[in-house]
């Protein structure tokens, strides 16, 4: 991954961990500094599991406790009742972490956004009804005790638990890097960023999207061991919405997608509830966020004018809230929901990156990644096809509404189509149907003598037809070599980069391999899409407006690009409105007009065809 701060957070969890493993026993500390450091590295662990979800899929759960939860009365319970040990525990609440997840992932699949959120809280109010009901399971509200542990023989202290926290934390930051560093960490981000794009290349949104649950659970389920083992009691009351709503404000105070992040969030969670209880200390917290915010906005009118402030009204209008509420409330903990909602929405609106983000801006090098000497584009081996795409009386309705009505075409091999018609004619339904991202109201769709009815998107991929969009689809927070190489899911091998690289010097931006795909110009992100396209190998090749914005040199620029394709043996379906591409670029020409097909011929036959004129012309 292209992360922006990515060296500044290695390094800064680096020394956290080892600060954290030297500096508490020469210092000597109570054993309630003990208790917030262990607490800091069990939050910290949930947290890495949290942000599979939020930092990298973009999904808000507010179910997370219950997982947490889920994972420590596992333990507490196989502990008391079936004499488990401290070190069978660990793969059971692991385990108990992961199926709950996995389980609560199906409905989740479902929805997204506001119901997602809403689902996740359903979750959670189960599981917390069920830990505060179930007595004879659990406790109920007189909660779970455990007896001293012993591991390996030895009793464990609460300075042996502290290290064992930070050992766990170590491994599942490492753990958690390997992962989002992988491919599959790749995928996570462009499910996020697109998931229409991310199944047109065969990644599957729903199983890495099902996976990032799992994961999450997983991570804590391992909290939640940890938790029950060094606390030695459990109550339902800990693994609450609460709790839920401070892990999400942790994960977002901390930095989304960090290592360090983390244990940030952490610690602020850990250490604000005893800010809130003292009076003090909160009004010191409230006046120092003035203090940053009259800075902030200091800094921010002297770089962009005074007219800029008006960005600065509503967090100056929360900072003087909390200076209100630390000298004008008497019992803060009343309204403790209410300050962690506010800054929680003050974070995602004004810190997107949390803490971290603040770190300065850090974009990798060109680091020494050759093309491997070829343009990138697979040749199609086998012998050539008449009809490698047959469409056959295809009609698409949408209630009453007929986008596509009996239209019928073939697409040779190493052959360009275009599929021309006025706006509304069905070109973009008929790409859709063919990505099977709509599935035909009748008629028969085929490629390479397979049908394509009723097949998956991601199916359709993985045989050899990838596409581009009219609305750009890249993976804005992906660097343009990870969007290639994220069209390499399912080819990933020690050439890829290679691979990639000669692809993006094939369309022109080998030169921006590792800036974010965001950060490209409208056009130079058309481009990216087609070397993304191509990445997975295809036999057939749909693009969808590919010409739209680009002009004079980047034009000439695609009219060699799409002959080059053809000259590989991949057929092209091209939806265009520059006519000039069209008819100079076309093998044959399919016209369509309100959703039927209107003509079919040569470049030159439908030029001279009056329906067409009539159509275009509005005759």
């Amino acid at each position: 991954m292209t992360l922006k701060n990515f060296p500044f957070d290695i390094s800064i969890t680096v020394v956290a961990l080892a600060l954290a493993a030297i500096v508490p026993p020469l210092l000597h500390p109570s054993g309630y500094i003990i208790t917030v450091l262990s607490l800091i590295g069990m939050y910290a662990i949930a947290l890495k599991g949290l942000d599979f979800v939020t930092g990298y899929t973009g999904e808000v759960s507010v179910g997370h406790a219950a997982l947490f939860g889920l994972g420590a009365y596992a333990a507490g319970w196989m502990n008391l009742h079936a004499g488990f040990p401290l070190a069978l525990a660990f793969p059971l609440s692991i385990g108990v972490g992961a199926l709950c997840a996995w389980l609560i992932s199906f409905p989740l699949l479902r929805v997204s956004g506001p119901f997602l959120v809403l689902t996740t809280f359903a979750f959670g109010r189960i599981v917390y009804i069920f830990l505060s009901e179930t007595t004879d399971v659990t406790g109920g509200q007189s909660g779970m005790q455990l007896d001293p542990q012993v591991l390996f023989g030895h009793s464990l202290t609460s300075w042996n638990f502290y290290y064992l926290i930070l050992v766990c934390l170590a491994l599942a930051i490492y753990v958690a890097h390997r992962i989002v560093q992988s491919k599959t960490g790749r995928a996570f981000e462009a499910l996020r960023d697109s998931p229409i794009a991310t199944d047109c290349m065969g990644i599957g949104t729903a199983k890495h999207k099902q996976l990032a649950f799992v994961l999450s659970g997983a991570f804590g389920g391992l909290a939640g061991l940890l938790y029950v083992y060094s606390q030695g009691i459990l109550f339902p009351d800990t693994f609450g919405f609460e709790m839920s709503l401070m892990l999400l404000m942790a994960a977002l105070f901390g930095g989304k997608k960090s290592m360090s992040g983390a244990m940030l969030g952490a610690a602020f969670v850990v250490v604000f509830p005893d800010v809130l209880g003292n009076h003090t200390a909160f009004q010191i917290f409230a006046i120092g966020t003035l203090l940053v915010v009259f800075i902030l906005a200091g800094l921010r009118a002297k770089r962009s004018g005074a007219a800029s402030l008006a960005y600065m009204i509503v967090p100056l209008a929360f900072a003087l809230g909390l200076v209100a509420l630390a000298f004008g409330v008497e019992d803060l903990n009343e309204h403790r929901l209410a300050i962690y909602g506010a800054i929680v929405l003050m974070v995602v609106s004004y810190l997107g990156d949390g803490i971290i983000g603040l770190l300065p801006n850090y974009v990798p090098g060109h680091k020494s990644v050759p093309a491997d000497g070829s343009s990138g584009i697979t040749r199609v081996s086998g012998a050539p096809m008449e009809n490698l795409l047959q469409v056959q009386d295809v009609t698409m309705a949408f209630g009453g509404f007929q986008a596509m009505s009996n239209v019928s075409f073939s697409v040779a091999s190493g052959k360009v189509m275009a599929l021309i018609g006025p706006n509304g004619a069905g070109k973009s339904t008929t790409m859709n149907v063919l990505t099977a991202l709509y599935q035909p109201t009748s008629g028969s769709v085929s490629f390479d003598g397979q049908s394509l009815v009723h097949a998956h998107t991601t199916k359709i991929a993985t045989l050899g037809i990838s596409r581009t969009f009219q609305n750009l689809q890249v993976f804005g927070d992906l660097s343009v070599l990870d969007n290639v190489l994220a069209g390499m899911h399912h080819s990933i091998d020690k050439g890829a980069a290679g691979r990639a690289m000669a692809l993006l010097s094939t369309v022109g931006l080998a030169d921006k391999a590792h800036q974010l795909a965001k950060n490209l110009s409208y056009g130079q992100q058309r481009f990216l899409e087609i070397a993304r396209a191509l990445a997975t190998n295809p036999k057939l090749l749909l693009l969808d407006e590919p010409a739209a914005g680009l002009r004079g040199a980047d034009l000439t620029a695609l009219k060699v690009l799409i002959a080059k394709i053809k000259e590989h043996g991949i057929a092209v379906v091209l939806i265009e409105h520059h006519m000039d591409v069209v008819m100079e670029l076309s093998d044959s020409i399919t016209v369509l007009n309100f959703g039927q097909v209107l003509a079919r011929g040569t470049a030159k036959e439908i030029q001279n065809n009056q329906a067409v004129q009539d159509a275009y012309l509005g005759a």
